[in-house]
């Protein structure tokens, strides 16, 4: 679940304005200090683990295709039976349609941990499932985790305020199961989205998109540099979610896709990734159920 808060929706209008400008301002002076210590560039990887792993271009076809057959087919069909006629679906309807998608990622997940484990001097955990660096895997998901998320949601604010000035008016909360979480009055229901949300989305889409993607594309030697493999590797995660988002969060996503990536590629751990990726869905959940956005 990729779900990007546009804006904040409060009862003082002066009080928005004043989240906006600390966040911007936050976000603008956080670029700066990435710039100056030098980590947007290409010394950012000289103290990074190196994975010897061997993963192949077969590796990378077969990882996509049971992707396509498990979320795509399995998830189109679900979508197709639960199809509304066009009318917004109920949140019990967008529940299920996200934990059938989910369960169609099981396959592609099992076979890169196992073909992982497999291609990595030091098994799955070398691969990524380990704590090779535990000083800078916890540097990277504390600070990291602020960094990204700041930058994250400057980068949609400033899509908004840009969309406003043009006239068009796009909706506050840009994920649909956010909205299911906003309209349901089932326990059930929500918990199973929260679930979903910042448990099983973290993990499959990290192991998916950083695990497979961002290393297969490196180990294979279809693309050298790291930071052209997330680069690449972010673009189609955010691309992957055109579907469930609102099309003009699209940037913002890349932005948190890259941050993700470079967190696996500094620490050659997926932990740190899976646990900024969770905490940025945590916050969108929570900004939603306290009631600071709302659909309208």
């Amino acid at each position: 679940m990729k779900t990007l808060l546009l804006t904040c929706a409060q009862t003082d209008p002066a009080a928005d304005t004043r989240f906006t400008v600390i966040l911007l301002v936050l976000a603008a002076l956080t670029l700066i200090t990435l710039i100056a210590t030098g980590i947007l560039s290409g010394r950012a990887f000289q103290h990074a683990p190196k994975r010897n792993g061997k993963l192949n271009l077969a590796d990378l076809g077969i990882g996509i295709g049971l992707l396509f057959v498990g979320a795509f087919v399995v998830g189109g069909m679900a979508a197709g039976i639960l199809e509304n006629n066009g009318e917004t679906p109920a949140p019990s309807d967008t529940m299920l349609r996200m934990l059938i998608g989910q369960a169609g990622m099981l396959p592609v997940v099992i076979f890169i941990l196992w073909r992982g484990g497999n291609a990595t001097q030091g098994g799955v955990g070398a691969f990524g499932l380990g704590f090779g660096q535990p000083r800078a895997s916890l540097a990277v998901m504390v600070l990291g985790c602020g960094a990204i998320v700041l930058l994250t949601m400057a980068t949609s604010i400033l899509l908004y305020l840009l969309l406003i000035l043009l006239g068009v008016e796009p909706p506050r909360i840009a994920h649909e199961a956010l909205v299911a979480l906003l309209d349901t009055n089932s326990p059930g229901v929500k918990w199973a989205l929260i679930v979903s949300a910042i448990g099983l989305a973290p993990l499959f889409e990290e192991i998916i998109f950083r695990g497979l993607l961002q290393t297969g594309l490196q180990q294979s030697g279809l693309v050298r540099g790291r930071w052209v493999t997330i680069v690449i590797a972010s673009g189609l995660f955010a691309v992957i979610h055109f579907s469930p988002i609102a099309w003009h969060t699209i940037p913002a996503l890349f932005v948190l896709a890259v941050g993700l990536g470079y967190a696996y590629e500094r620490t050659g751990s997926l932990w740190p990734p899976i646990f900024i990726h969770a905490a940025f869905n945590a916050l969108n959940v929570w900004f939603v159920l306290s009631g600071m956005v709302k659909t309208q």
